[in-house]
């Protein structure tokens, strides 16, 4: 799915790290001065995902035969008397292969508006506490 706050290339994703750790230690100083830099690079990716954003007519350009999901072979076609995201899982295996939905949750999304909203939190969830606790 990308970087967690969205796909914004190496750099953002370094400065949002750095910010996120200096407020996790209470440097909130040093963690505020990185925004204007944040917004910087925010403001690039912004511009990239206009200028790469896909046209509308491509929606047209699928057949019954083009393969949306292709970890699970799940056809165009395959996927039209789906309601939504969940529905299209349970029915066709669409998102259910090795890349778990990370490509053909896109192309979903862009062909028929479906959100996916399978996103699963951490394996593990980390205690607020644990993050605070100081060496």
């Amino acid at each position: 799915m990308g970087e967690l706050t969205g796909i914004g290339g190496l750099e953002k994703a370094l400065v949002e790290g750095e910010i996120a750790g200096l407020s996790a230690i209470g440097r909130e100083a040093e963690a505020l001065r990185l925004l204007p830099q944040r917004q910087r690079l925010q403001q690039f990716a912004h511009r990239l995902d206009r200028a790469f954003a896909l046209r509308l007519e491509l929606r047209t350009l699928a057949q019954a035969n083009t393969v949306v999901c292709r970890c699970e072979d799940v056809t165009h076609y395959a996927l039209q008397g789906c309601a939504n995201w969940r529905q299209a899982k349970l029915h066709t295996r669409c998102g259910m292969g090795a890349c778990q939905g990370r490509v053909c949750g896109s192309a979903t999304e862009f062909l028929f508006g479906w959100e996916n909203r399978s996103m699963r939190p951490p394996v593990f969830p980390s205690a607020v506490s644990t993050l605070a606790t100081k060496p």
